[in-house]
């Protein structure tokens, strides 16, 4: 459904703290009323070791001034916690409203805020959602463009970009890639958000089987040090107040394979995971509960490793922290590290095909002590190669790179900005199909899809067809089109909300083109 909505200026808001955070220690968002559709919120700092603990920091959250922003306390979807890509900020979504009393769904102005590791409180954007929905996520892989998980859609802001699509909950950020999680009957609940022609859209994860029921929560991605890339997953669940699940994945050959599911007795609304000391696998720290319940943070350990069963042992559950009532914990992170300044801020990424090549193009602004780009490809968008460097000019700049030889099909590209010293960020991840040529152009009409939509596509010969595939490649529904056919209306009015591809299979040559419903 095709969906339209006002952006709002970005704006940015400082408040002094006399605390700052310790890396390693917990983040949490703690309502200020568990049973109140409208409320305020405050950031708890934890360590991740003592029970029953008191708590390390409080760090206030406006909500009564010009900079106020409001969660329901009452709903589950909404206060999820995350982290910059880089781990320097802790992000969140919330009402921009001083409204205390009343239905905080109908409250479309919104905005993101952060907390850097000194303590200062920002909003560095704002956006407009819509009525009967909440605000429930956010986060950044390069600082400056924001994704934004909204009951609403997916939202995508810097300084001219934002894009609707289906329902969404918690956004996470790891290793250069923005994930997505969406809890909806039928939806592999997590995705990759990707862009290729300044369009964004969701590339399910491969392994994943769509979601049975509407109990999935949260999810965490742990790096377990093979060849650094985030290669285990782990998603939370809950089916009431007194029982959950915790389900674990691997990355194995492009794909996540199922490592087995701990059961507990506990409720799970939000998940943090980090690799365990040893290097084998993974402490895991979760705010337990279901609804009016979500008052303690717990954490287990899983003492398996890459690509083992699961393994969490009753007696390594400790109970870190308890919120006091009416008070009820909505999100956790971890806390924000210590900040340095960026290399690069990086204006736009793109991606394009031109006479057999793919065509990458970037703009920047601000380059200091930058040492240059690092051009990496992928056909999964987790696991990446890189592809050759491009030195910087330490002032703003458009740069471009050529890959001569690109892979047939869909592939991945982002950029490893790299400063002086060593360190570095990485960008957004972008997108190109290399099965589609200027020559047979296949186009789908309109898009997003709302139930029929119109294909273009070349003169068709006899027995050429249409299919509706799936991300994971499973074909939904065949057509077979009439020779001479230039166009051709396909119903999708059958299909759930998510992103398909549409194979078009004409006398030997095959083309492919996405569509979103």
């Amino acid at each position: 459904m095709k969906r339209t909505f006002t952006l709002l200026f970005s704006f940015v808001v400082i408040n002094s703290f006399a605390q700052t955070f310790t890396s390693g220690n917990l983040a949490l968002l703690v309502a200020t009323n568990g049973t109140s559709s409208n409320t305020g919120f405050k950031i708890v700092e934890i360590n991740t070791s003592s029970a029953n603990q008191a708590g390390v920091n409080t760090y206030a959250v406006d909500s009564t001034g010009s900079n106020a922003l409001r969660i329901s306390g009452s709903d589950i979807g909404c206060g999820y916690l995350s982290n910059s890509n880089d781990g320097t900020l802790l992000c969140f979504a919330g009402h921009h409203t001083t409204v205390t009393t009343g239905n905080i769904n109908t409250v479309v102005s919104r905005g993101v805020g952060t907390f850097n590791q000194a303590g200062l409180y920002q909003v560095p954007t704002a956006y407009t959602g819509y009525s009967g929905s909440l605000a429930a996520g956010a986060s950044t892989v390069d600082n400056a463009t924001w994704y934004i998980g909204d009951q609403s859609g997916l939202f995508v802001r810097n300084s001219t970009t934002s894009t609707a699509l289906a329902n969404l909950l918690s956004i996470k950020a790891y290793g250069g890639n923005t994930y997505a999680f969406q809890k909806n009957v039928g939806i592999v609940p997590l995705s990759i958000i990707t862009q290729s022609g300044g369009v964004y859209s969701l590339t399910a994860q491969p392994g994943l089987l769509p979601n049975p029921n509407a109990s999935e929560q949260d999810f965490a991605l742990v790096s377990s040090g093979n060849n650094g890339s985030y290669n285990i997953l782990y998603i939370l669940s809950t089916s009431g107040v007194t029982s959950g699940a915790i389900a674990k994945y691997s990355w194995v050959s492009g794909s996540w394979v199922s490592n087995g599911t701990y059961t507990g007795v506990f409720g799970g609304v939000a998940l943090a995971a980090l690799v365990n000391a040893s290097g084998t696998g993974a402490n895991l720290y979760l705010v337990a509960g279901n609804g009016n319940a979500a008052n303690r943070v717990v954490r287990l350990r899983d003492i398996a490793g890459y690509n083992a069963n699961i393994n969490v042992t009753t007696g390594d559950s400790v109970l870190l922290y308890s919120a006091v009532a009416p008070a009820m914990i909505k999100g956790v992170a971890f806390a924000p590290k210590s900040s340095a300044a960026l290399p690069v801020s990086l204006t736009s990424f793109n991606a394009s095909l031109m006479n057999g090549t793919v065509q990458l193009g970037w703009n920047t602004t601000n380059e200091v002590n930058a040492a240059g780009f690092e051009v990496e490809r992928s056909s999964d968008a987790t696991a990446f190669t890189s592809l050759g460097k491009v030195a910087a000019n330490n002032s703003a700049s458009h740069y471009t790179y050529t890959d001569q030889q690109p892979l047939t099909g869909i592939a991945y590209y982002r950029l490893k900005m790299v400063d002086k010293d060593g360190s570095f960020q990485y960008s957004s991840t972008v997108s190109i199909n290399n099965l589609i040529t200027a020559a047979t152009h296949l186009s789908v009409y309109p898009n997003p899809v709302t139930s029929t939509f119109t294909l273009t596509h070349a003169k068709a010969v006899s027995g050429a067809m249409v299919r509706i595939v799936t991300i994971d490649g499973r074909t939904l529904y065949s057509q077979v089109i009439a020779a001479g056919a230039t166009q051709s209306t396909v119903d999708a009015g059958r299909f759930i909300k998510g992103t398909y591809f549409v194979v078009f299979e004409n006398n030997g040559d095959r083309q492919i083109t996405q569509f979103v419903k």
